[in-house]
């Protein structure tokens, strides 16, 4: 055999098996490799349980800034707070003997009730019984709903709500009647038609929807009671001294009047109001059957709010309305428990 012919071959086979030697010391074996992933996944749960080990400088400073954004934001929102109240200040004039009292809410209740008709208002069906005509007020009663203090707070907030629904009006475009062509435009005034219910809830009431309202949130959210160790109940412990008491409305108005109604909810400056949930449902046909032969034979104008395109809109609101409460001013703020590890 010529040794030479095959160098080739033999040192192809020396470089191979050179490099499968190498390759057998260097590649860790399978337990080395399970060894080395099982650390890995310890270092990552170290990390996730404690966060500090990533943090960096920048994280602190913008962290810092962060918290002072919120401090100030949660000063300004106690300033305002602390003013926050229903004004019942705008009855100065109303009697302390609950018999005068009865009198003084028949002559209020009848004023409500012209407003209503002078603004083509219909008012709700049991306004007699929710501007507590029957029964009589009483001073020494365990009853709150009879008692003048409760019935001047609600009367204080009901006549709000109807001076906002007869006055705040809009103008938008519209067909004039009669016209033969869509050119004759004019300006027509849009507002509530129908206050249709009015419903004050007392404020343990309020507090009980507001805390199955913020479970529902922290729920949906992933962050149940047992989970995070995050609650609706700690998150409803607020360190903000306010008692909240809750108002639902349903009334008919055209879709262009809605913002400004809401608006005027939002800015009154006899309480303070936040919107807490609006629904909306349509009142009438979209496209009314004109009686008019003229008016069929336009139609609706496309593009315009008229009151042959649009139809009134029936819509069913939630106000909270925040008062100060100052027994809550030194109330500690809810700290959350730190989450435990979670099982595999």
């Amino acid at each position: 055999m010529d040794f030479r012919k095959n160098v080739f071959w033999i040192v192809l086979s020396v470089v191979l098996l050179a490099a499968f030697g190498v390759w057998a010391l260097v590649t860790p074996s399978t337990e080395d490799l399970k060894s080395q992933f099982q650390g890995k996944v310890k270092e990552l749960e170290s990390f996730s349980s404690d966060l500090s080990k990533v943090k960096t400088a920048g994280h602190e400073e913008k962290a810092k800034h962060y918290r002072e954004r919120l401090e100030d934001e949660r000063k300004a929102l106690l300033d305002r707070i602390k003013k926050a109240k229903i004004d019942v200040g705008v009855f100065p004039n109303a009697p302390s003997n609950p018999t005068e009292f009865d009198g003084w809410l028949a002559g209020l209740r009848e004023k409500l009730m012209q407003k209503a008709k002078d603004a083509q208002l219909q008012l709700p069906p049991d306004i007699d019984k929710i501007t507590f005509k029957e029964p009589s007020t009483l001073q020494d009663t365990n009853d709150p709903q009879r008692k003048r203090d409760y019935r001047l707070r609600n009367m204080a907030v009901i006549e709000e709500v109807v001076n906002i629904m007869a006055e705040t009006k809009v103008s938008m475009p519209g067909v004039k009647p009669g016209a033969d062509n869509a050119d004759e435009n004019e300006q027509l005034s849009a507002g509530a038609t129908a206050l249709e219910k009015i419903e004050i809830l007392s404020q343990e009431a309020s507090a009980n929807r507001l805390g199955v309202q913020v479970s529902n949130v922290v729920n949906r959210a992933g962050r149940s009671q047992s989970g995070s160790g995050t609650s609706s109940k700690n998150i409803m412990e607020t360190d903000l001294p306010y008692a909240v008491t809750s108002v639902d409305l349903t009334f008919v108005a055209n879709m262009a009047a809605v913002p400004a109604i809401l608006k005027k909810f939002e800015t009154s400056p006899r309480f303070y109001c936040q919107i807490a949930k609006v629904d909306t449902q349509r009142a009438a046909p979209l496209y009314p059957v004109a009686a008019d032969p003229r008016v069929a034979k336009l139609g609706a104008v496309p593009g315009l709010n008229t009151y042959y395109m649009e139809g009134p809109v029936r819509i069913a609101v939630s106000l909270n309305l925040l008062e100060y409460d100052a027994s809550r001013e030194n109330k500690p703020a809810p700290t959350e428990k730190p989450a435990g590890k979670k099982k595999p």
